[in-house]
Parts: C-alpha cells; sequence; structure tokens
C-alpha cells in the first residue's frame, strides 16, 4: 500500500464522518431554532406575582388618581395605572402613551426616583421572603 492510498483512505473516512457529525449538529441547530419560534420566554406569572406583593395600606394613601393625573399634568388617562407598596409606602406607578414611567408616591404625591441597591435588596428579599445578596447592576434583564 502506497503512502498516497494510506492519506486517501483515511482523507474519505474522515470526510465521512466530519459530514455526518456536520449534518447532525444542522439538524440539532434546525430543531433548536424551531423550539425557540414556538416556546415563549420565561417570565413570572401574574397570578404568582400579585401573590408576592405586599397588600395595600388604605390608610396611608391620600392622592386619589384624579388628583395624580392634576399632578402629573396628563390630559387624558395614561395606558397603565398601578397602584402598589414600595417598601412600606403607597405608589403609583403610571406608563404614559409615549412609554415614558413615572412613580409617584401616593402619601405625599412627591414623584420616586430609582431605588439604589440596599432598597433593591430589601425589596427583592420580602419579594422572594429569602435572604440575598448584591451580585451585578443588571440593566437589562431579559
Amino acid at each position: 500500500m502506497t503512502a498516497w492510498r494510506f492519506v486517501r483512505y483515511w482523507l474519505y473516512i474522515g470526510h465521512r464522518w466530519l459530514g455526518i457529525v456536520a449534518c447532525l449538529l444542522f439538524v440539532l441547530w434546525f430543531v433548536s431554532g424551531l423550539v425557540m419560534s414556538y416556546v415563549g420566554y420565561p417570565e413570572a406569572q401574574p397570578a404568582r406575582r400579585y401573590l408576592a406583593l405586599q397588600p395595600l395600606d388604605w390608610s396611608q394613601v391620600r392622592l386619589d388618581p384624579s388628583g395624580l393625573l392634576a399632578y402629573l399634568g396628563l390630559q387624558r388617562y395614561p395606558r397603565e395605572l398601578r397602584l402598589e407598596m414600595l417598601l412600606g409606602d403607597p405608589v403609583y406607578r403610571v406608563i404614559d402613551w409615549d412609554g415614558s414611567r413615572t412613580t409617584v408616591s401616593a402619601h405625599s404625591g412627591e414623584r420616586v426616583g430609582g431605588v439604589d441597591q440596599e432598597q433593591a435588596l430589601k425589596i427583592a428579599q420580602a419579594y422572594a421572603n429569602a435572604r440575598g445578596h448584591v451580585k451585578a447592576t443588571v440593566e437589562r434583564d431579559q
């Protein structure tokens, strides 16, 4: 057996098995693409989220929705308006039609800015009813 026949034999064998592996990889890639097309990204179910929220303390609510709209200077009702508790303070979460988000205290009527790491940790621990720690700051979570 000459050296060229030996090299050509292993070239054929290698080419065949490399093609089989590449085809299997392509089939796996295609099937995973189909799964990703029809299976949505996991998200928190609304019912479970509502169960984890703090109950509203109606005695602290001083600002009604019409007063909130006047305070924000909105001409029409916003796209979304929610009343919930934030660290023991009732707040309105407003999403306007242009997508802008505003949080206003329902007790004092002042705008609420962003939360710092310490407050975010308290909120997460109260939501999950567990201890935790801050690992990193995430701008966008998908």
